[in-house]
C-alpha cells in the first residue's frame, strides 16, 4: 500500500491535471509540470485547502471556499489572470460532479423480438431541468454467466469487452431511450436448467454537456443488469420466494425440484429467499442443508463455502447479521 503522503500528493497533482486541462487549451501537460507556484502567495492557503476538499469528495465545502476565491478575485480591478484560469478549472469539475450527481444511470437488457440475441442498452434519466447530454469515454463491458445443471452443479464464464465511441446519451427527467451498447447470444447450453447473465459497464471519465457549456465527468456509476434464461421445458412465469420456502421445508421435495423453483426466483427477489432460508438452515442437520446448496449458490451468487453444508450455515448466519447491521437496499436489476 501506498504511503499516504505519496498517495496525497500524487492525487493533488492529478486533480490538478485535470483541472488545469479543462480550462486550458491543452489537456495533456503532466502531473509533475502542474504547481501552484505561479500563484500569488494569498490564493495559495485557499486553494490547497479546495484540492484537499475536492479529493476527499467533500464538494460543498470545495464550492464554498470556490466562491470565497471568486469574492476575492471580484475586488481586484486587474484580476490575476493565472489564478482566474485555476479556480475556472476546479469550478468546472464541481459543475460536472453537480450534474453527474443529479443523473442516474442504469444498463438495461433487451430480448430483441423473434431472435435468440439479447441487447445491452445504457439508459439513464438527469434531475437538471434543461436536460444533459453525456459523452462517455473508455470503457469496458463485463459479462457474467452462471450456467446451472439439473444435478445442482454450476460455472461461471467471465469476458470482459473493451468499447469506444459510445454516442452521446442524453439524459431528460424522464428514462432515455438509451444507447445501444452490445448484442449478445441469451441461449443456454444443452442440458442446463438456467443461466443468469449479468452485465456490469465500467466507465472512466468522459464529459457531459449542459447549459451550453462542456464539463468534465468522472468517477460514473452505472446500475449493472442480470437476466435469467430458463430451459424450455420450466414454466416462464417467476415465483413467490415464499413457495420456495414452502417447498423447502418438506423433506419429500428432492433437490431438483427446489432447483426449478430457485430459477424461477426474480434476481431482485432472492434476498428475500434467501432470509426466508435462513431460519431453516439454522436448525436443520448437515443432510438437510446439503439438499438445498445448490439453491444457496444460485441465490447468492457466492462459490466460496462450496459443498460444505456447514459452511453455508456460516455464511448465512455472517449474511443474517451483515444485513441487520447496514440495512436492507432494493435492487434495481430484475
Amino acid at each position: 500500500m501506498a504511503h499516504p503522503l505519496v498517495r496525497a500528493t500524487f492525487l493533488s497533482c492529478l486533480a490538478l491535471c485535470l483541472l488545469v486541462g479543462c480550462g486550458a487549451p491543452s489537456a495533456s501537460r503532466g502531473a509533475d509540470r502542474v504547481s501552484l507556484s505561479g500563484i500569488p502567495q494569498i490564493y495559495v492557503a485557499a486553494f490547497e485547502g479546495l484540492k484537499v476538499a475536492l479529493e476527499a469528495g467533500e464538494d460543498e465545502t470545495a464550492r464554498g471556499i470556490a466562491a470565497q476565491i471568486r469574492r476575492r478575485l471580484a475586488l481586484h480591478r486587474d484580476p490575476p489572470a493565472e489564478v482566474n484560469d485555476l479556480l475556472l478549472g476546479f469550478e468546472r469539475v464541481l459543475r460536472g460532479r453537480a450534474l453527474i450527481g443529479g443523473a442516474e444511470l442504469w444498463l438495461e437488457i433487451r430480448p430483441r423480438p423473434d431472435s435468440h440475441l439479447g441487447e445491452i442498452w445504457l439508459q439513464g434519466r438527469s434531475a437538471h431541468p434543461g436536460g444533459i447530454a453525456l459523452r462517455p469515454g473508455a470503457a469496458t463491458l463485463e459479462w457474467q454467466r452462471r450456467t446451472l445443471l439439473p444435478d445442482g452443479r454450476d460455472h461461471l464464464n467471465a469476458k470482459t469487452l473493451p468499447l469506444a465511441g459510445i454516442r452521446p446519451v442524453e439524459l431528460v427527467q424522464e428514462a432515455s431511450e438509451g444507447t445501444r451498447l452490445h448484442a449478445y447470444d441469451r441461449r443456454i447450453p444443452a442440458g442446463a436448467l438456467a443461466v443468469n447473465d449479468r452485465w456490469i459497464l465500467h466507465l472512466r471519465s468522459g464529459s457531459v454537456d449542459a447549459d451550453g457549456g462542456e464539463f468534465p465527468a468522472m468517477k460514473l456509476v452505472v446500475s449493472p443488469a442480470q437476466r435469467v434464461e430458463l430451459a424450455p421445458v420450466l414454466p416462464s412465469g417467476s415465483l413467490d420466494p415464499a413457495l420456495l420456502v414452502e417447498a423447502a421445508r418438506k423433506s419429500e421435495v428432492s433437490m431438483a425440484a427446489l432447483l426449478e423453483r430457485t430459477v424461477r426466483i426474480l434476481p431482485r427477489d432472492r434476498d428475500a429467499a434467501l432470509s426466508g432460508l435462513a431460519p431453516l438452515v439454522e436448525t436443520w442437520t448437515s443432510e438437510q442443508i446439503t439438499r438445498l446448496v445448490p439453491s444457496l449458490r444460485w441465490l447468492s451468487g457466492d462459490t466460496e463455502p462450496g459443498a460444505d453444508p456447514l459452511a453455508w450455515r456460516a455464511w448465512l448466519r455472517a449474511w443474517v447479521a451483515q444485513r441487520a447491521s447496514i440495512g436492507t437496499l432494493d435492487i434495481l436489476d430484475s
